[in-house]
């Protein structure tokens, strides 16, 4: 369990969700190297009863951190984020199939006083990802409609061609078969 720790609290705080300061993990695995007075996260995963988180970054000796965090939360806490502004205008856009919102967040400052914030270039990305979706999506909805419309038309002119056949059949049968 990871319990009081200062950025979750800070995540907490931030996204307006009080069960994110204490977190229940399953599983946590990671790479990490050191350089330059720095600890060097690589892909830190952890699988929590509740969310799942994606980490990479640093973390300085003097406590400085250098975060990009991913956070896909259970349905349940997803609904209660309240996020200000625009974020929280879009947050419904960022639910996936399940309903779980998926946020990147930016973590920085020092360890006992994190600052967190929405990573923009990252909700861009997803936000771009989720309009491709739907703009394919559409884009088969519309096609399937087009196909729709070219069958009626086709049947239609179809159906036309025949009667204006029929018409000019019973017309020459008539020239041919008419009373002098």
């Amino acid at each position: 369990k990871l319990l009081g720790y200062p950025i979750m609290i800070s995540i907490a705080d931030f996204l307006g969700v009080e069960e994110l300061r204490s977190v229940e993990f399953r599983n946590w695995t990671n790479t990490f190297s050191i350089a330059n007075n720095r600890i060097l996260l690589n892909d830190l995963q952890i699988s929590a009863l509740n969310s799942d988180f994606s980490i990479n970054g640093s973390q300085g000796f003097d406590g400085s951190l250098d975060y990009v965090l991913g956070i896909k939360l259970s349905s349940y806490l997803s609904d209660k984020v309240r996020l200000s502004g625009t974020a929280g205008q879009i947050l419904n856009l960022l639910k996936d199939k399940e309903g779980r919102v998926i946020l990147n967040l930016s973590v920085g400052g020092n360890l006992s006083k994190p600052n967190i914030s929405i990573n923009t270039r990252e909700q861009q990305k997803q936000l771009e990802e989720l309009t491709r979706r739907e703009l394919e999506k559409q884009k088969g909805v519309v096609e399937e409609k087009i196909k729709e419309e070219v069958k009626q038309i086709a049947d239609s002119v179809k159906q036309k061609g025949v009667e204006e056949i029929k018409k000019k059949a019973e017309d020459a049968l008539k020239k041919i078969f008419r009373k002098p």
